[in-house]
């Protein structure tokens, strides 16, 4: 019997809770609302081709481990210091936001 493949929206909030991430941090690495993010994560929506490959870039692992049905895959030195600047860099964002108001 030939089962569609399906997203692993568990792996992405795994991966995503051991960077320390938000899903705004998320979302806004990947050009999409915070809501969008929720959803992907979740299992209500699957994410676009786009989506995927960015989500893999800032959470520092290939596109085929959303799609592995093993995914005891160890993070790569890059993907974690990709993910450590993009945490810098939405508190960064954050400070700047609150100096504006």
């Amino acid at each position: 019997m030939n089962k569609a493949v399906k997203f692993n929206n568990d792996e992405m909030k795994s991966l995503r809770k051991s960077l320390g991430l938000s899903l705004q941090d998320v979302a806004s690495a990947i050009g999409s609302s915070r809501s969008y993010a929720w959803t992907i994560e979740q299992g209500r929506s699957e994410p676009t081709g786009r989506a995927i490959f960015l989500l893999s870039a800032v959470l520092g692992v290939t596109m085929d481990r959303f799609y592995a049905s093993n995914n005891d895959q160890n993070m790569s030195r890059v993907g974690k210091l990709s993910a450590i600047i993009l945490k810098a860099i939405a508190d960064f964002e954050k400070q700047e936001a609150k100096k504006g108001q």
